[in-house]
Parts: C-alpha cells; sequence; structure tokens
C-alpha cells in the first residue's frame, strides 16, 4: 500500500513528465511512427501491389498457418500484423519507460531537488519503487492509447481485404494486457537502478540502445522467419518476465544508498 509521500512523488514525477519536452516528444513521436505511420504506408503499398507480383512460397513453407489464405494479399496482410509488428509494439513500452526514467533521478539531480527527498519521513526502497510506479503509469497509458489508434488503422486498412474488422486478434490483447506491462516494468527497473549513477540527461539516453536491442533482434529474427512467436510464447515469456522484474527489483533496490543516489 502506498503512503502519502510516496503518492506525491509519484504526482510529482509524471507532473515534470508531461512538462518536459525533451521525454514528452519522443513518448508521442515514436508510436506515432511505428504504429500508425508504418502500417498506414504498408496498407497503402499492398492495395496498389498486382497479387501476382506476390511470392509467398518462402514464407509458406516456415508459417505453418498461412495455408489457411488463398489470397495472397490476406497473407501478407495477416503475417505483418500478427507476427511482425508486435515486435515494433514492444518497443513503445521500453522507449517510453526508458526515456521516463532515464531522467527519473536526472532530472532531480540537475534540479537540486534529490536531495530534499532524503529529508523526507520516507526510505530509500519506497523511493524507488516511488520512481518506478511514477515512469509505469505514464508509459503504460502512451502503449494503451497506441494500441487502439493502431487497431483503427488496422481495421480500417484490412477491412476491403477480408470484409471484417480483423483486430484484435488474442495474440494482440495479451501483448498489450499481458506482456507490455511485464516488459515496461523489466525496462524501468533496470534503467532507472542505472540512471541513479548517472548525472545528465543527454548520458542517461545512450542506456535506452541497450534495452531495446533484444527487440530488435527479435524483429530480424521473424522477417527471417526464424523466429515465430505465438500466443503460448507471449502467455510464458510475461510470466518469465514478471518473476525477473521481482526479483531484480528487490535486489536493485536493497542497494540503493543515498550516497549512490547523491554520488
Amino acid at each position: 500500500m502506498l503512503n502519502q509521500m510516496q503518492k506525491a512523488i509519484i504526482f510529482k514525477d509524471i507532473k515534470e513528465i508531461t512538462s518536459n519536452k525533451q521525454v514528452l516528444l519522443p513518448m508521442i513521436l515514436v508510436p506515432a511512427l511505428l504504429m500508425i505511420v508504418i502500417p498506414s504506408v504498408f496498407f497503402i503499398i499492398i492495395s496498389n501491389i498486382p497479387t501476382n507480383e506476390l511470392n509467398m512460397n518462402e514464407f509458406m513453407d516456415k508459417i505453418s498457418f498461412l495455408s489457411q489464405y488463398t489470397d495472397k494479399k490476406q497473407m501478407i496482410i495477416d503475417l505483418v500484423i500478427n507476427n511482425f509488428l508486435p515486435a515494433f509494439f514492444l518497443l513503445i513500452p521500453v522507449m517510453s519507460s526508458s526515456t521516463i526514467g532515464a531522467g527519473c533521478f536526472v532530472i532531480e539531480k540537475e534540479r537540486k531537488t534529490l536531495e530534499s527527498l532524503f529529508y523526507t519521513p520516507i526510505t530509500i526502497k519506497e523511493i524507488f519503487w516511488s520512481k518506478i510506479l511514477g515512469t509505469f503509469i505514464p508509459s503504460i497509458i502512451v502503449s494503451l492509447i497506441t494500441f487502439v489508434l493502431f487497431g483503427i488503422v488496422v481495421n480500417i486498412g484490412a477491412y476491403s481485404f477480408f470484409n471484417r474488422l480483423i483486430f484484435p486478434s488474442y495474440k494482440w490483447i495479451l501483448v498489450a494486457l499481458w506482456l507490455t506491462p511485464a516488459i515496461s516494468l523489466l525496462s524501468l527497473a533496470f534503467i532507472i537502478r542505472v540512471s541513479a549513477k548517472v548525472t545528465n540527461f543527454q548520458e542517461s539516453q545512450q542506456l535506452v540502445g541497450l534495452i531495446i536491442l533484444p527487440i530488435i533482434l527479435s524483429i530480424v529474427g521473424q522477417a527471417s522467419g526464424f523466429i515465430i512467436i505465438n500466443t503460448w510464447f507471449v502467455f510464458l515469456s510475461a510470466i518469465i518476465i514478471y518473476i525477473l522484474t521481482f526479483v531484480l527489483i528487490n535486489i536493485f533496490s536493497k542497494n540503493f544508498t543515498y550516497e549512490k543516489l547523491l554520488g
């Protein structure tokens, strides 16, 4: 249960996030590019390519569920929307939480307000959890808004090919509501732990690349047909990530000291 001091820290962090252009602009532009602009361009392209120019034989040999379709454009849309783009979507909670979390302690240091937290009746572990929740909430809100807008783009773009609404699938619901919070929390745990040691916002942003690297690799793997992420994989991966996050947060919070934060 959160105490009043923790709620005050969470509210203050959310207010600072929404008023900081360095943090706010990437949170708006990156999701818009990945999940609105790119899918829109994809549907424009697929609508204008002649069907006889499409070759899906290579993917059909590797991905069995595509055999349910006789229309090549339906195959491509299913493949892109339900297999490639979930990995793109997972970049949003990682980049949002990393961008927010990276500046979490840095902004406090730059404004010389971090020291004032230590004169309040709150433990270092409570500060750590407050910082995580204060950055987790905006990150999830951005992800859910993006999920809704992406769904609108997909259903509008795909309706002429399927004559029905195709979004969201069960896998997409799991990705958005189950896996996304897990990945966001894990990213935050790492980024807040490390950002407490750096001294400026630009330095903390360099850490984001390390966080998104595994997702970039999964995108490459799916594009090559080497990795196929199904519903069970999403469900079980999230459970593992939640357990790992819980363990890491407890370890990181115990290693937090006033001296390290002020150093």
